[in-house]
């Protein structure tokens, strides 16, 4: 008996020691390294609407014909700047880092240009001036842009466009000396164009300083309204000399730069 108490006792001590020399295998990876990513904490997903405003720039040619006249040359090119300020409405949609959408927007414009020149004939000095405004600009456009983070996205963006341009022209003609005259004749063309806008812009939540539904964007958008050709004009005038008047546009562009305010519902 004694023997077999001292054979056990001699087998556990080895293996004991045999465990001891075993190599030891990595730790097990806490179970929070084998939990999934957590989701997208924002999406672009929804409605939103907004107001925008900035600057716009851009060139209409024009040229004003008088019957029978005399009449000056019209300014071949108007150079238009000035403000714009609206609002904007759509939704987004996204999926994965893409984000898709429609929007529509409108705005008032203090976007014009002036231009004159003056011409001498047989003694007679007539000066024409012509000054075109902008009264509106709208889209429809499409946007479709990426999300490198989460609250940031990068957009172009593109549609039909609207406008109503004014086109007012007067002709001044001075005639020196005793029996000399002088006569006016003003002109005013409203009208309504429809054109083509594209443009890029950057848009951001303010997610990050606890107002998630608050979006701030800065935009370029580039509007072509074509060659519109001729329309006549009513006028008034006084010592007339003409009797009749046109008034021609085309290759009307502008662009807009402006900064943008939405909520997201």
């Amino acid at each position: 008996m004694r023997v077999l108490i001292a054979l056990g006792c001699l087998l556990a001590a080895m293996s004991s020691a045999f465990a001891a020399d075993l190599p030891v295998g990595p730790a097990p990876m806490p179970p929070a390294m084998y939990a999934p990513a957590p989701p997208p904490t924002y999406t672009w997903t929804g409605f939103y609407l907004g107001i925008d405003g900035g600057y716009g720039f851009g060139q209409e040619s024009v040229s004003i014909s008088c019957t029978p006249g005399p009449c000056a040359p019209a300014p071949g090119s108007l150079t238009l700047t000035g403000y714009e300020g609206g609002g904007h409405a759509g939704f987004n949609f996204q999926r994965g880092v893409w984000v898709g959408g429609l929007e529509i927007d409108i705005g008032t414009t203090g976007i014009k240009g002036t231009s004159s020149v003056s011409a001498t004939s047989f003694g007679t000095t007539t000066t024409t001036s012509a000054t075109g405004t902008f009264d509106y600009l709208a889209s429809a456009r499409a946007r479709i842009g990426v999300a490198p983070y989460e609250t940031l996205l990068i957009y172009g963006t593109g549609g039909v466009a609207g406008t109503r341009v004014s086109v007012a022209g007067t002709s001044t003609s001075v005639t020196p000396g005793p029996f000399g005259s002088t006569s006016t004749l003003t002109s005013n063309t409203p009208t309504s164009l429809l054109g083509w806008v594209a443009g890029v812009g950057v848009e951001a939540s303010l997610a990050n300083v606890g107002a998630p539904d608050v979006l701030v964007r800065v935009e370029d958008l580039f509007y072509d309204f074509g060659t519109q050709g001729s329309t006549s004009s009513s006028f008034s005038c006084t010592g007339c000399v003409t009797t009749g008047t046109s008034a021609s546009t085309g290759a009307l562009i502008v662009n807009v730069v402006r900064a943008g305010l939405s909520i997201k519902f």
